[in-house]
């Protein structure tokens, strides 16, 4: 499979959209967990930029030429390591959309 992103400025806009916009959102999420006990962290804006970040980049099939099987792992990872960071946010049944999702778009 070929990269379907030839413009660069497409991946730097969607890194500065993941860490400008979407995780400021995603770390008030974070502090209700922290409020009520869920997830621990001191670190609640930083570690939803880490996870916007690889999300949104790393985990991409159509960045790096992934296929399914190379995409459901990397997406395991993520959940182990944000399990690790003391937020546990990403269940099987995530990982199991995600992959309809990147398999019905035929982009793994």
């Amino acid at each position: 499979m070929l990269s379907t992103i030839k413009d660069p400025n497409i991946v730097v806009a969607s890194l500065q959209t993941s860490v400008l916009d979407m995780a400021p959102t995603l770390s008030k999420l974070f502090a209700q967990g922290i409020e009520d006990g869920s997830i621990q962290t001191d670190y609640p804006l930083e570690y939803a930029e880490i996870f916007m970040l690889l999300f949104g980049t790393w985990i991409k099939p159509t960045l790096f030429n992934r296929d399914k099987q190379q995409t459901e792992q990397r997406l395991k990872a993520l959940r182990q390591l944000m399990a690790l960071l003391g937020i546990d946010i990403i269940s099987e049944e995530t990982i199991e959309k995600a992959l309809a999702f990147y398999q019905d778009n035929e982009l793994v």
